[in-house]
């Protein structure tokens, strides 16, 4: 048989969205993947986790709410004198929900991705990512003026994305912080007392993106000193992710947070926009594509439909229109591909916050039968029938064109792409990995 295409890896979930990370921009803050809801589960029979009287500097929210009521107040009733006494509330608020961390990815190859992470709850937070020791970019999220910004030292270019954070990315990203400040609560399981840097701590095990993180909490603090993910858990052996050098509860300056566009860089501009109401009445199947645009379309014809696409990338002959206002991305080949010929609209992906961050919109629409972002696996099993394969994060129909990954057993994002000709056939094998090859039959 001649294989034309195969998946080498086992789990092409796990590699899209650590790909997606490393090549195209640093996460939000590491973690912003966490499930929406972590309950404690101490099976019978296992270690019972002791029990610590908990301080008043964890209610965070409520903190947050006086110090922001209070922050307003000096604006209304300090003329004159409001910007200083502004900062100094914002100093004192930052001071009690600041923290940091290190996060350190071990690959297969030998690669070592750091990122040193900041973030002044609620509104701010900024990452700094190295490869082997070279800084490789820059990422601040401020959510008080709804920005992003990406520095991307390597290309030398810095990116400014306007943003529309929604619930789901909202919800994600404080039940990650609150899960941080409350492991015991939100632990998985408890596996009993250790010793770290020569102090008595507890292990805990907490699930957060679909995956089981090992963590060390000081019993001093009640907070967590080290936390660790093993991939050969999930198969995924030579990625081992690891968060070190916590610090809590700090005065931090918001000069941290803010970006300057360093000398030769060039600048990018982007606004994400509110979706338009049509966005809603999108449809997306391997049979039509994005009605009315059927694959094979042209450049020009994506672009009379949907209009000119927020930003756009470009990989060899593949070309990618990002309509993140729309919270769909269109890639074409300008090129004839050597495998099946191939040319004009070739992939349609549907996004959401929850998988993909702030700087797209949420999809709106559905595809053929009816699947929307948010749905549940088993609401897509029901109407696609059993997949070809799964992986973790992963709901694939291979010959039928269509790809779910999921996060916390719902659908974040949607690959839509040409089914297969009857000229061509799928072969999954046990490892998980597949490949597709033309039917000698014939």
């Amino acid at each position: 048989m001649n294989t034309i295409r195969s998946n080498p890896g086992p789990d092409e979930a796990f590699e899209r969205v650590v790909d997606s990370i490393r090549n195209e921009q640093i996460p939000v803050y590491p973690g912003h993947f966490a499930t929406d809801e972590l309950k404690v589960e101490i099976p019978a029979g296992n270690a019972t986790a002791p029990k610590r009287r908990r301080s008043g500097r964890y209610n965070i929210p409520l903190i947050a709410a006086a110090a922001s009521l209070l922050a307003f107040a000096c604006l209304l009733l300090l003329p004159g004198g409001s910007e200083p006494a502004f900062g100094k509330v914002l100093s004192a608020l930052q001071e009690v929900s600041a923290m940091r961390y290190v996060v350190v990815d071990h690959h297969e190859n030998g690669d070592l991705y750091e990122t040193q992470v900041v973030i002044a709850e609620p509104e701010f937070s900024r990452s700094e990512q190295s490869l082997n020791g070279e800084i490789q970019g820059t990422q601040i999220l401020n959510l008080r003026d709804n920005v992003m910004v990406e520095i991307n030292h390597k290309s030398e270019v810095f990116i400014r994305h306007r943003i529309n954070p929604d619930d789901s990315f909202d919800k994600r990203r404080n039940n990650f912080l609150q899960t941080l400040r409350d492991i015991e609560t939100n632990a998985t399981r408890y596996s009993g007392e250790v010793e770290f840097n020569g102090e008595k701590a507890d292990e805990y095990f907490v699930d957060l993106a679909d995956r089981e993180f090992k963590v060390i909490v000081s019993r001093s603090s009640g907070l967590p000193v080290h936390m660790e993910y093993d991939g050969a858990s999930d198969g995924h052996d030579g990625f081992r992710e690891v968060f070190t050098d916590f610090e809590f509860d700090f005065a931090v300056d918001d000069s941290v947070f803010e970006a300057a566009v360093p000398e030769g860089y060039a600048v990018n501009d982007y606004n994400t926009g509110p979706a338009p109401p049509e966005a809603a009445l999108f449809v997306v199947s391997p049979e039509t594509g994005l009605t009315p645009l059927g694959f094979g379309s042209t450049k020009e014809q994506i672009v009379g439909f949907l209009g000119q696409p927020e930003r756009t990338t470009t990989n060899g002959t593949i070309e990618k229109l990002h309509y993140d206002s729309m919270g769909i991305a269109l890639s074409y080949n300008t090129d004839e591909l050597e495998d099946d010929g191939a040319v004009g609209l070739t992939s349609i992906v549907c996004l959401s916050q929850s998988l993909n961050g702030p700087r797209v919109n949420s999809f709106r629409g559905s595809t053929g039968l009816g699947i929307c972002i948010g749905d549940s696996v088993e609401t897509v099993i029901e109407a696609y029938g059993e997949p070809d394969m799964t992986a973790s994060g992963l709901i694939c129909y291979l010959r039928r064109g269509i790809r779910f990954y999921t996060l916390d057993d719902k659908i974040g994002s949607i690959e839509v792409n040409e089914p297969l000709s009857d000229d061509l056939e799928v072969e999954v094998n046990d490892d998980g990995s597949w490949e597709i090859r033309v039917r000698q039959d014939r």
